[in-house]
């Protein structure tokens, strides 16, 4: 069970890995992220927590002994799973965590460094990279993405979904 929970912790993140390709050449990994912040990347400094996980596709992820596919993924998420939160900070660096702020729960975060251009957001994490177009609201306190998925639900079918991740800016 905490494999599928940490396969969908990683799945949270609904962006599209840009891994470094296999070669007989030494590993190159992307450089990071430097530099001062352009000023449409401000709106983006900040805790944000996820508020909302929406599929296109109706999908069973409660293990409650009922046949009851929703695609209100979020609703359907363990406590641990729905404690998710990106902090963007100022000198480019960002974290990901996942369930270190819910009691009880065994807490996963990564880091790495961050650009947002065109409300386009780039990260770079460990060897790699991941991207996804980002859309604010207008007083730019959310942002949403999606990103298709496999997923796998409670009976073991896997499916092919589109998702739809919802962030909310948590103010200090």
């Amino acid at each position: 069970m905490m494999n599928r929970i940490s396969l969908l912790c990683l799945g949270i993140l609904g962006l599209t890995f840009l891994n470094c390709g296999v070669t007989e050449d030494p590993l190159e990994c992307p450089p990071q992220f430097t530099g001062e912040l352009q000023a449409t990347e401000t709106k983006l400094v900040g805790e944000w927590s996820l508020i909302d996980l929406v599929s296109d596709t109706e999908v069973d992820l409660t293990n409650d002994f009922t046949d009851n596919p929703s695609v209100d993924m979020f609703s359907q998420y363990a406590d641990c799973s729905k404690d998710a939160v990106f902090i963007f900070g100022e000198n480019r660096v960002y974290s990901y965590e996942n369930g270190s702020r819910t009691e009880g729960c065994n807490g996963t975060s990564n880091s790495g460094t961050w650009r947002l251009d065109s409300d386009e957001l780039f990260l770079i994490i460990s060897c790699g990279s991941l991207n996804s177009q980002l859309s604010f609201n207008e007083s730019n306190t959310r942002f949403e993405y999606s990103n298709t998925v496999e997923i796998q639900e409670v009976n073991g079918v896997v499916t092919t979904a589109a998702v739809t991740y919802t962030y909310e800016k948590v103010e200090p």
